[in-house]
């Protein structure tokens, strides 16, 4: 599975996209990825993961329990926000963070996981702020 991840908003908010075939260690990657960058911060980092050009999820259930031992533990990690409408990315996505105990939510767009950031109240830019950064991101892939 390739991947993209850089910041949506800088120490604030980490954008990434998957797409193509996702790999368990791919996941786990990203997942580090994302933990270098919120060491970088000083509070809760958030992070929207973009997976609506994901074609196929090539790891079982079975593969939960095994990468969730090798996602990083974070005191900085604020919510996760998927972007999904694949009902199966969904579930394991569900499972996968409930086992790791990491607060998550589930979207069909970024625009509704920026409205959800946005009403939460939790000091980040204005909503026009982070479209036109999320744009500005989604532009250069």
């Amino acid at each position: 599975m390739p991947y993209t991840i850089d910041w949506l908003i800088e120490k604030q908010v980490i954008y990434v996209r998957t797409y193509d075939v996702v790999e368990a260690q791919e996941v786990i990657n990203f997942s580090i990825d994302a933990e270098v960058m919120r060491q970088t911060s000083d509070g809760l980092v958030h992070l929207v993961l973009d997976g609506k050009d994901v074609e196929k999820l090539n790891f079982g259930i079975g593969d939960i329990r095994k990468m969730s031992g090798k996602l990083p533990k974070s005191q900085k990690r604020g919510w996760t926000l998927l972007i999904s409408h694949s009902k199966i990315i969904k579930f394991f996505a569900s499972v996968l963070t409930q086992i790791s105990n990491i607060r998550e939510r589930h979207f069909d767009t970024v625009d509704e996981s920026l409205i959800f950031l946005d009403e939460s109240n939790i000091g980040l830019p204005d909503l026009e702020t982070m479209r036109t950064k999320y744009q500005a991101l989604h532009d250069d892939v």
